[in-house]
Protein backbone atom coordinates (compact mmCIF):
# COMPACT_ATOMS: atom_id res chain seq x y z
CA UNK A 1 0.00 0.00 0.00
CA UNK A 2 1.84 2.91 0.61
CA UNK A 3 5.32 2.57 1.70
CA UNK A 4 8.34 0.51 1.25
CA UNK A 5 8.73 -3.03 0.36
CA UNK A 6 9.38 -4.92 3.56
CA UNK A 7 11.45 -7.57 1.94
CA UNK A 8 14.26 -5.35 0.85
CA UNK A 9 16.88 -4.36 3.33
CA UNK A 10 19.95 -2.33 2.69
CA UNK A 11 23.28 -4.06 3.16
CA UNK A 12 25.72 -2.57 5.56
CA UNK A 13 28.93 -3.97 4.12
CA UNK A 14 30.09 -3.88 0.50
CA UNK A 15 33.04 -6.19 0.79
CA UNK A 16 33.17 -9.30 2.86
CA UNK A 17 36.43 -8.50 4.53
CA UNK A 18 35.98 -4.69 4.60
CA UNK A 19 39.08 -3.97 2.49
CA UNK A 20 39.27 -2.62 -1.04
CA UNK A 21 40.76 -4.82 -3.70
CA UNK A 22 44.25 -3.97 -4.98
CA UNK A 23 45.27 -4.07 -8.64
CA UNK A 24 43.37 -3.72 -11.88
CA UNK A 25 39.89 -5.06 -12.00
CA UNK A 26 39.67 -8.18 -14.07
CA UNK A 27 36.72 -7.18 -16.16
CA UNK A 28 38.28 -4.04 -17.55
CA UNK A 29 41.76 -4.98 -18.67
CA UNK A 30 44.24 -2.55 -20.25
CA UNK A 31 42.73 0.33 -22.22
CA UNK A 32 42.87 0.22 -26.00
CA UNK A 33 45.12 3.03 -27.38
CA UNK A 34 44.10 2.63 -31.03
CA UNK A 35 41.57 5.50 -30.82
CA UNK A 36 44.18 7.85 -29.32
CA UNK A 37 46.77 6.88 -31.92
CA UNK A 38 44.28 7.32 -34.74
CA UNK A 39 43.37 10.80 -33.43
CA UNK A 40 47.04 11.79 -33.15
CA UNK A 41 47.74 10.57 -36.69
CA UNK A 42 44.75 12.54 -38.05
CA UNK A 43 46.00 15.63 -36.23
CA UNK A 44 49.48 15.14 -37.72
CA UNK A 45 47.94 14.76 -41.18
CA UNK A 46 45.91 17.94 -40.71
CA UNK A 47 48.97 19.78 -39.41
CA UNK A 48 50.96 18.64 -42.45
CA UNK A 49 48.22 19.91 -44.77
CA UNK A 50 48.05 23.22 -42.90
CA UNK A 51 51.84 23.55 -42.96
CA UNK A 52 51.86 22.98 -46.72
CA UNK A 53 49.12 25.55 -47.24
CA UNK A 54 50.92 28.10 -45.05
CA UNK A 55 54.14 27.54 -47.02
CA UNK A 56 52.21 27.95 -50.28
CA UNK A 57 50.66 31.20 -49.00
CA UNK A 58 54.09 32.41 -47.91
CA UNK A 59 55.41 31.73 -51.40
CA UNK A 60 52.47 33.61 -52.93
CA UNK A 61 53.03 36.54 -50.60
CA UNK A 62 56.72 36.63 -51.51
CA UNK A 63 55.81 36.62 -55.21
CA UNK A 64 53.29 39.42 -54.68
CA UNK A 65 55.84 41.46 -52.74
CA UNK A 66 58.40 40.91 -55.47
CA UNK A 67 55.92 41.92 -58.17
CA UNK A 68 54.89 44.93 -56.11
CA UNK A 69 58.53 45.99 -55.69
CA UNK A 70 59.13 45.55 -59.41
CA UNK A 71 56.03 47.58 -60.21
CA UNK A 72 57.04 50.25 -57.71
CA UNK A 73 60.54 50.39 -59.18
CA UNK A 74 59.11 50.74 -62.69
CA UNK A 75 56.80 53.55 -61.54
CA UNK A 76 59.67 55.26 -59.73
CA UNK A 77 61.80 55.03 -62.87
CA UNK A 78 58.99 56.52 -64.96
CA UNK A 79 58.43 59.29 -62.42
CA UNK A 80 62.14 60.10 -62.38
CA UNK A 81 62.16 60.22 -66.19
CA UNK A 82 59.11 62.52 -66.18
CA UNK A 83 60.71 64.70 -63.53
CA UNK A 84 63.86 64.96 -65.62
CA UNK A 85 61.80 65.82 -68.70
CA UNK A 86 59.87 68.50 -66.81
CA UNK A 87 63.13 69.96 -65.49
CA UNK A 88 64.53 69.97 -69.03
CA UNK A 89 61.44 71.76 -70.34
CA UNK A 90 61.69 74.31 -67.51
CA UNK A 91 65.32 74.94 -68.40
CA UNK A 92 64.47 75.35 -72.09
CA UNK A 93 61.60 77.72 -71.32
CA UNK A 94 63.83 79.76 -69.01
CA UNK A 95 66.59 79.90 -71.60
CA UNK A 96 64.11 80.80 -74.36
CA UNK A 97 62.56 83.57 -72.26
CA UNK A 98 66.01 85.01 -71.50
CA UNK A 99 66.97 84.93 -75.17
CA UNK A 100 63.62 86.52 -76.11
CA UNK A 101 64.18 89.27 -73.53
CA UNK A 102 67.64 89.97 -74.96
CA UNK A 103 66.28 90.02 -78.52
CA UNK A 104 63.39 92.33 -77.56
CA UNK A 105 65.81 94.64 -75.72
CA UNK A 106 68.05 94.69 -78.81
CA UNK A 107 65.10 95.44 -81.08
CA UNK A 108 63.93 98.22 -78.76
CA UNK A 109 67.46 99.61 -78.68
CA UNK A 110 67.61 99.58 -82.49
CA UNK A 111 64.13 101.13 -82.74
CA UNK A 112 65.14 103.77 -80.20
CA UNK A 113 68.32 104.52 -82.15
CA UNK A 114 66.40 104.66 -85.42
CA UNK A 115 63.78 106.91 -83.83
CA UNK A 116 66.46 109.17 -82.46
CA UNK A 117 68.15 109.27 -85.88
CA UNK A 118 64.79 109.89 -87.55
CA UNK A 119 64.02 112.69 -85.13
CA UNK A 120 67.36 114.34 -85.70
CA UNK A 121 66.98 113.91 -89.46
CA UNK A 122 63.44 115.31 -89.38
CA UNK A 123 64.63 118.16 -87.18
CA UNK A 124 67.46 118.92 -89.61
CA UNK A 125 65.08 118.80 -92.58
CA UNK A 126 62.54 120.97 -90.75
CA UNK A 127 65.22 123.47 -89.74
CA UNK A 128 66.52 123.70 -93.28
CA UNK A 129 62.98 124.06 -94.64
CA UNK A 130 62.10 126.72 -92.09
CA UNK A 131 65.36 128.51 -92.68
CA UNK A 132 64.85 128.36 -96.43
CA UNK A 133 61.26 129.55 -96.12
CA UNK A 134 62.31 132.32 -93.78
CA UNK A 135 65.09 133.39 -96.10
CA UNK A 136 62.84 133.37 -99.15
CA UNK A 137 60.15 135.18 -97.17
CA UNK A 138 62.53 137.91 -96.15
CA UNK A 139 63.59 138.44 -99.71
CA UNK A 140 59.96 138.85 -100.83
CA UNK A 141 59.08 140.97 -97.82
CA UNK A 142 62.01 143.26 -98.45
CA UNK A 143 60.71 144.01 -101.96
CA UNK A 144 57.18 144.73 -100.69
CA UNK A 145 56.11 147.11 -97.97
CA UNK A 146 54.41 145.64 -94.93
CA UNK A 147 50.73 144.74 -95.39
CA UNK A 148 49.63 147.36 -92.90
CA UNK A 149 51.21 150.09 -94.91
CA UNK A 150 49.84 148.97 -98.26
CA UNK A 151 46.61 150.55 -99.44
CA UNK A 152 43.58 148.33 -99.49
CA UNK A 153 42.87 147.05 -102.93
CA UNK A 154 39.28 146.75 -104.02
CA UNK A 155 38.09 143.32 -104.65
CA UNK A 156 36.63 142.80 -108.10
Amino acid sequence: MGGRDQGHRPSTTSTPSGQLPTGTPQGYGLPDHSFTLQTIMELQKSMGTLTGQVQHLSTLIERLESASKDSTNKHETKLEALSDAVQEVKTKISLTSKIAAIVVAGILFLIGGAWSLAQSTIADIAKSAITQAFNSGQQSVASQPPAILQPAQPKP
